[in-house]
């Protein structure tokens, strides 16, 4: 029965019952933090809002951030996502909660344009008043599905938002109509994430299946824009990125990687269980290459299969040619996140890839679910549905909340699979910044012990690598032979393949023999390998190799703060005060938030010129720079040198900042019962403040 005036009613009073569900599964995600991705792509990246930061997203890959350049990850091209996070920075400030609010907000955005979208696609003209009600709930299914966790929850989802985003509006404009404006929407789509590529392919197949032969051509004209603006941006990218960084892979193995990525979406499309960021780790044979499930390779054969069937039926039965549209919207939407070439990834799908699949499947689910409320019940037809979006949305709920901090994430990933060493590193990251160290060597070890028995070599390396990392952070300055055990571990490691590389420091003994293609992939390890090898050289008191290397550090990290502030550490070492602060003032602008606090500790009163005193000038820079080693053998008291109070302070401030509790209370007994005379009070304040720093073991 046709009603335009019910039907109108019902699509606001649907429309809104959406939102409202959609905000109350999803709030709960404005309380979370940043995690996982979110420091490399948001913390890091904090250049301010400028034509530079527009250039810098041009003209770069989406992981070329702050000192986090992973030539792994170098084929992702999404500029208006960088500018998005420079934007919420600018509105919203640093805090993760604008970047959360800005989630929800371009996901209610999306459920609504895709509302409209869905319910003018099975209903042009605007006269059925179940149309709103079936669209309604099958865009339910996709605003409240478990995979929208990731997307919407954690803040580097983002990419997913506005990539449908700016999709779904280029489709509102119809390029069939007005092309400029959809094709620039579209454009914008495409450089927030690269999966909207099926976009032209899917209007070509519903111009085909979906109008007279007479009204094809001005709707296949708009599919040919939008093809063409893809091939710009496909040039676009190759001018930008680099070269080499994706591959298709032998022809049966790249088939079997399709067909599985293909049947693990599906299967995590109707079974979202367990709720998990990891639901598809690749397994690994004897010589490390990848083995896929046979079920989800049979699960993608099987939809393949299905869908040519379809196609082919199509061709003969008008009446199954909307169907069949809708359907090649979800599996071409399928296509570009299953894989096609290699990413060289440690998961083979994630359930953020859905977004976009599943709102391509709205229409799909929203058709049959029409025509069956024009024959049936509401309430018959709708009971199971609704109880169905409900626990939907409860799982969600529940998911969302997994993304609170990086610390609950993990340690909810391991509890999921106690076997994912990648998921251990992660919570040995997240524990170690806690300052817990010796727990976190735990995680690395149970790590290792499972990358071990997955024959996963590279895993194996990233550990060893944390594992260094951990105890460079964790090993207090006082510690130089551990510390040097480190930085000799990791200098052969990298720097001398074939030969034993050792480590034994904080109570972790081990040893490796690296041949040259493993050694190679060290060295290309910038943030993991060359920026701990400079840090450890400058644990170590040995500025000369710090600043060699972290002028390396600089070459290949351009925006990492710490290459900057790590050179200028080192000329400090040296006494050179002044050339340390020329050097940071001189540092790009994507690092200068960074420096920031090194150079006005250079430019303030404890490191200005004192030339009278020069030896209490260099303890007091140390300090203020966090040099604990430096500035206690700067100030140490040779015996035959009068007894100076303000050197001993220093000498134990730097013992109760390295953690050194009882070492510190022995200098202030000694210097006490040495000279009864002296007024101990602030030192005795300094070493009562003991454990408000990092704690150690001594």
């Amino acid at each position: 029965m046709d009603d335009p005036a019910a039907s109108r009613t019902y699509a606001r009073t649907a429309l809104a019952a959406l939102l409202l569900a959609t905000a109350l599964t999803f709030a709960p995600g404005l309380r979370n933090g940043f995690v996982w991705d979110d420091v490399q792509l948001i913390v890091a990246n904090a250049a301010p809002l400028s034509l530079d930061t527009l250039r810098d997203a041009f003209g770069r890959h989406f992981w070329d951030t702050a000192g986090f350049t992973l030539s792994g990850r170098a084929h992702f091209y999404r500029p208006v996502v960088t500018l998005a996070y420079a934007l919420t920075r600018a509105l919203f400030g640093a805090g993760p909660l604008g970047f959360h609010l800005l989630n929800l907000a371009a996901h209610l955005a999306v459920v609504a344009l895709a509302f409209d979208h869905v319910r003018r696609r099975l209903d042009p003209d605007g006269r059925s008043p179940m149309a709103p009600v079936a669209s309604a709930v099958a865009v339910a299914a996709f605003a409240l599905h478990p995979g929208r966790a990731e997307s919407v929850a954690w803040a580097s989802g983002a990419p997913d938002l506005w990539a449908a985003l700016l999709l779904l509006l280029a489709l509102r404009l119809d390029p069939s109509r007005r092309p400029l404006p959809a094709a620039l929407a579209f454009a914008l789509a495409l450089l927030s994430k690269e999966s909207v590529a099926f976009v032209p392919a899917a209007l070509a197949v519903d111009a085909l299946c979906l109008r007279p032969a007479s009204e094809r051509r001005p709707h296949l004209r708009g599919a040919a824009v939008l093809f063409a603006v893809l091939l710009a941006v496909l040039a676009l990218r190759a001018l930008v990125l680099p070269r080499g960084t994706l591959q298709v892979g032998a022809p049966l193995a790249a088939a079997s990687r399709v067909l599985a990525s293909l049947g693990h979406l599906l299967a995590r499309t109707f079974a979202p269980w367990p709720l998990t960021v990891w639901s598809s780790r690749i397994a690994l044979d004897a010589r490390s290459a990848p083995v896929y499930p046979a079920r989800d390779v049979a699960l993608g054969l099987a939809f393949v299969l299905s869908a040519l069937g379809v196609a082919v039926a199509a061709r003969r039965s008008p009446a199954l040619r909307p169907f069949a549209a809708d359907l090649s919207w979800f599996a071409l939407a399928l296509l570009p996140v299953a894989n096609p070439l290699s990413l060289g990834l440690a998961q083979l799908v994630a359930d953020r890839y859905l977004y976009l699949p599943h709102l391509a499947l709205s229409a799909l689910l929203a058709r049959p679910l029409l025509a069956r409320l024009g024959r049936s019940s509401v309430v018959t037809t709708l009971s199971p549905a609704l109880a169905l979006l409900v626990a939907l949305g409860a799982l969600s709920f529940a998911h969302a909340r997994h993304f609170h901090d990086e610390l609950g994430l993990w340690r909810h990933e391991v509890s999921v699979d106690p076997e994912n060493p990648l998921a251990r590193l992660s919570l040995a990251r997240a524990i170690a910044s806690q300052r817990r160290y010796g727990e976190a060597l735990a995680e690395v070890r149970r790590a290792l012990l499972s990358a071990h028995a997955q024959n996963a070599r590279a895993v194996q390396m990233d550990g060893v690598l944390l594992a260094a990392a951990i105890l460079l952070d964790g090993l207090p300055d006082a510690d130089q032979r551990g510390l040097g055990s480190v930085r000799s571990f990791l200098d052969a490691l990298g720097n001398h393949p074939g030969q034993p590389a050792q480590l034994d420091a904080g109570g972790l003994r081990m040893q490796l023999l690296l041949g040259r293609d493993d050694a190679a992939r060290v060295r290309a390890m910038s943030a993991e390998w060359a920026l701990p090898l400079a840090e450890s050289a400058l644990r170590t008191l040995a500025p000369l190799a710090a600043q060699q290397q972290f002028a390396e550090v600089q070459r290949r990290l351009p925006g990492h703060p710490r290459g900057y502030v790590g050179a200028a550490l080192a000329l400090v070492l040296l006494d050179r005060h002044d050339e340390a602060r020329r050097a940071l003032e001189r540092a790009p602008a994507v690092a200068a938030p960074g420096v920031a606090h090194a150079l006005s500790v250079l430019r303030a009163a404890p490191c200005a010129d004192d030339p009278e005193h020069p030896r209490e000038r260099q303890v007091r820079c140390a300090l203020a720079l966090d040099l604990r080693e430096h500035a206690r053998r700067s100030a140490l008291q040779r015996p035959e040198e009068p007894f100076d109070p303000g050197l001993l302070l220093a000498t134990l401030t730097a013992d109760v900042r390295d953690g050194l509790c009882r070492r510190a209370r022995r200098r202030l007994d000694q210097a006490r019962t040495q000279h009864p005379d002296w007024d101990a009070a602030e030192a005795g304040r300094v070493v009562a403040s003991c454990g408000e720093f990092r704690p150690r073991e001594e």
